[in-house]
């Protein structure tokens, strides 16, 4: 009877460590995942963040195009009531 005992707490500890290990390939699983979505993330803020530095680079040049041309309208702007204060 003691030999049935102890072979039946053996089977019990048996099943519990494979439960176990079960339960810790699932937790791995979902843990890769979690890193593999997270990796994803990351991605698309680098993304994200290269087409911000983008958009601010363009829009330094159109404020500098805009500052030469507003520099440009202002001296037609003073040619031309140059010439009519001439004539």
């Amino acid at each position: 009877y003691m030999i049935e005992d102890m072979t039946n707490q053996l089977n019990a500890l048996k099943k519990e460590k494979a439960d176990f290990e079960k339960e810790k390939k699932d937790w791995d699983t979902q843990r890769q995942n979690w890193d593999a979505q997270r990796q994803n993330w990351d991605t698309q803020r680098q993304n994200w963040d290269a087409q911000r530095q983008d958009l601010e680079s363009k829009n330094q040049d159109l404020e500098s195009q805009n500052k030469s041309l507003l520099e440009e309208v202002a001296r037609l702007k003073k040619l031309y009531e140059s010439n009519n204060a001439q004539q």
